[in-house]
């Protein structure tokens, strides 16, 4: 995924999942490099070795909803995708075993999702402490 220790460079994936974080107004480099790993690996075991740019786009736009929050998301990028990430993020919270699930928790586990994400959707961890 990223090449022989970075010699090589960054895989072509990881590439444009970091385009469409910037497009999404949210800068790659807010986020380390291990949740986008993470991330490309959690899109790979969903879509195959060779996710589709409207795969990666969906899960830019998870990403960046739950670091920037629903306003700045709505603000940069237009209240009818905010919607449609929204409904995501509910259908996901119910399922529970979906990529976008996993999405979710991961900016959880990495402590970037903003805390109104947190607090207007419930997401509570199993065995995590109230701060």
């Amino acid at each position: 995924m990223l090449g022989l220790f970075g010699i090589f460079g960054r895989s072509p994936h990881l590439r444009e999942l970091e385009r469409r974080l910037h497009q999404l107004d949210l800068h790659p480099r807010l986020l380390t490099d291990a949740l986008k790993l993470t991330a490309m690996k959690l899109v790979m075991q969903t879509h195959g070795p060779s996710p589709s740019d409207a795969a990666l786009h969906r899960t830019a736009e998870l990403l960046a909803y739950c670091v920037l929050g629903e306003t700045t998301f709505s603000l940069q990028n237009g209240a009818e995708l905010a919607e449609a990430v929204d409904r995501r993020i509910r259908l996901a919270l119910d399922a529970s075993e979906s990529l976008d699930a996993e999405l979710i928790l991961l900016t959880v586990y990495a402590g970037v999702i903003h805390p109104s994400v947190v607090e207007g959707y419930g997401i509570e961890v199993e065995g995590s402490q109230p701060s």
